[in-house]
């Protein structure tokens, strides 16, 4: 198990009368608070993490700066954006701890790829990355193209690869190109959105696969509070989810801190 945890992929939810969701989003939910989720993963050997916006809240990224702001120096951000978004709200999240925004291309009421394109240079100027939720046939149609902005690209979830279909089916080699590139990262987070099988063990092969292939574009989410999907857990503990399938405590120490420092800007 590692000894020190980054957790790169979380939401959190505050009061709806504070923080109101959008007319399309898809659900409504529960609180979910940074004490809850240290009581979760701090026991784990969690100290750093990085908070995710979630699409229920459009591009209001009020209840995510909140708790952004209540973390300091362990915290980052990946918010979202369009092309209203002003520059000085850009520049006042990077100031706070923003590095990248969200282009969620599957859940209502979130913003996808067509609204990353046409804020590449925005990004660009921020200095933050993309950070990729699609499905595997659109992201395996998209990688080119997310490739040709020279932004850095970050895809969540396992890239929604289909554990039946094999290494070579063209998630994979879409992922596979990400990462070659030296601009991919991949977050193994949330396995039970793809696996059927108890202990998650059909996603094994693909985790060795990408931790052979590029240990050091591998960063590690819990997905908490698991929206929708609490159901599937099958008692998970989020992190030895991942561990078990590392055998080499120093790729554990990179996959679960030294990676997430370089890619969120964490410094000791």
């Amino acid at each position: 198990m590692p000894q020190r945890i980054t957790d790169c992929h979380f939401h959190v939810f505050g009061p709806i009368d504070r923080f109101p969701t959008v007319g399309a989003a898809a659900y409504v939910p529960e609180v979910a608070t940074l004490e809850q989720h240290q009581a979760l993963l701090g026991p784990q050997g969690m100290t750093r993490r990085v908070i995710v916006a979630a699409s229920c809240y459009g591009t209001d990224n009020r209840c995510h700066l909140e708790a952004l702001a209540a973390m300091g120096a362990s915290g980052r951000a990946v918010v979202q954006i369009d092309e209203a978004t002003p520059e000085a709200e850009l520049a006042a999240m990077t100031k706070l701890g923003a590095r990248a925004a969200r282009f969620n291309a599957i859940s209502p009421g979130a913003l996808g790829f067509a609204e990353l394109y046409r804020n590449v240079d925005r990004l660009r100027g921020q200095g933050w990355h993309a950070d990729i939720y699609a499905r595997r046939d659109a992201l395996a149609a998209e990688a080119d193209r997310l490739l040709a902005t020279g932004l850095t690209i970050v895809v969540a979830h396992y890239g929604d690869l289909d554990p039946a279909l094999g290494l070579g089916q063209p998630a994979v080699r879409a992922l596979d190109k990400l990462l070659a590139s030296g601009r991919g990262w991949l977050k193994l987070s949330g396995p039970y959105r793809e696996s059927t099988a108890p202990g998650y063990a059909d996603l094994e092969p693909y985790a060795r696969h990408f931790l052979a292939t590029r240990p050091d574009r591998i960063v590690w989410g819990s997905d908490w509070p698991y929206v929708s999907h609490a159901d599937k857990l099958q008692g998970w503990d989020s992190v030895a989810a991942l561990a078990r399938w590392i055998d080499d405590p120093a790729m554990a120490e990179q996959v679960f801190w030294t990676n997430p420092a370089r890619l969120y800007g964490f410094t000791d």
